[in-house]
């Protein structure tokens, strides 16, 4: 274990720690295959239609030739496109493998050769048979792109000078498409959605700044990690105590809560979450559970309590399953000096309680 120093600790939490940034669940996470590589073609073939999407594939293929044209003129390459009308298709079989999209023209006399990479390398396929499936188009006619998360270094690649690597971080943020007359604002909604969550894949491979922090205090951060795991036994002793004077025992293996249960009923009994009394937002708890047979009578238990003098001072819960269901609780929110005082609030806690579940306990020995 690393060695203790609060002082340490206290500057560390001086700092700001950076906010991981919420992931918005979309449509592909629903789905499970926000970062399916064939579902991600398959998107992309859907907006890159001029009949189901037109003012989108207008916006899409005019950003892609313009990328196209500015990656080629870095390489000197001129090339000579015409995409007025086009097709997409999707897994081309070639005679190595299966080409992710083709764009032909529909004079098929320009071509886009796209390879689609999602957290896959680019080892395993043949670029020189993809480009030299298409041998009868000319070469100033002809575009082959690895479309990936970051730079794809194609060094050492047969037909490396043919290909250039755009992103799709780089392909999607330059696309500007506005509702108006002609744009189906379903589709827009789809489309604002699939950026997202390529935008999050993008920035999934790179250092965030969370991660950053963590890697640049990784032992005080351990040690804080080491000081909750304290904190949780700490709870945990204070729960035994309070519970050994009370006459009860402290049942379940769950480290984030407890039972407490005594000799009269093993059906109603008290419950109590760890993760609350550490948490300063949170009040300390002690619930009241009902299970087994006592659970299929709560609502009769439920209804006697409320009309009886035990209901002052109780709180409603509404937890519940098949076998159990948390009918009421008492709970008092603590300030960080007086955990000190752990037990003790523990203890009146529960003894607030007690008539309540003595009065149930009786009411179900009546009714049997």
């Amino acid at each position: 274990m690393a060695e203790f120093n609060i002082n340490k600790l206290l500057v560390l939490l001086s700092k700001d720690i950076p906010i991981a940034a919420e992931k918005q669940t979309g449509f592909l996470d629903i789905v499970d295959q926000s970062n399916k590589e064939t579902t991600i073609c398959k998107v992309y073939k859907y907006f890159l239609d001029q009949d189901s999407s037109p003012a989108i594939a207008e916006s899409l293929m005019y950003s892609l030739l313009s990328l196209i044209e500015a990656k080629y003129t870095e390489k000197e390459m001129l090339k000579e496109l015409d995409f007025e009308s086009y097709e997409v298709y999707l897994e081309v079989v070639t005679s190595k493998g299966r080409i992710d999209i083709v764009i032909k023209d529909t004079t098929e006399q320009s071509i886009i050769i796209i390879e689609v990479k999602v957290f896959h390398n680019i080892e395993g396929n043949d670029l020189q048979n993809y480009w030299e499936h298409y041998s009868k188009y000319k070469r100033e006619n002809k575009v082959a792109i690895v479309l990936a998360l970051d730079n794809v270094d194609l060094s050492g690649k047969n037909q490396q000078e043919d290909y250039i690597v755009i992103t799709h971080n780089e392909w999607l943020s330059s696309v500007s498409v506005s509702i108006d007359k002609t744009t189906n604002s379903k589709n827009l909604i789809y489309f604002k959605d699939f950026i997202t969550n390529m935008d999050f894949l993008t920035k999934a491979i790179d250092m965030n700044d969370q991660a950053k922090f963590y890697f640049e205090h990784a032992k005080k951060i351990d040690q804080v990690i080491e000081t909750r795991q304290a904190a949780i036994d700490y709870s945990l002793n204070q729960l035994q105590i309070a519970s050994n004077e009370l006459g009860f025992e402290v049942y379940g293996r769950s480290s984030t809560y407890k039972c407490l249960k005594n000799s009269d009923s093993e059906e109603v009994y008290y419950t109590v979450f760890v993760e609350e009394i550490l948490n300063p937002n949170f009040p300390v708890k002690i619930v009241l559970e009902l299970f087994g047979h006592a659970r299929t009578q709560s609502s009769r238990i439920k209804k006697s309590v409320l009309s009886s003098k035990y209901v002052k001072g109780l709180e409603m819960e509404d937890n519940s399953d098949s076998s159990f269901i948390h009918l009421f609780s008492r709970s008092r929110l603590l300030g960080p000096t007086e955990y000190d005082n752990l037990t003790d609030t523990l203890k009146e806690l529960i003894e607030a309680l007690e008539p309540v579940r003595k009065y149930i306990i009786k009411e179900l020995n009546e009714s049997n």
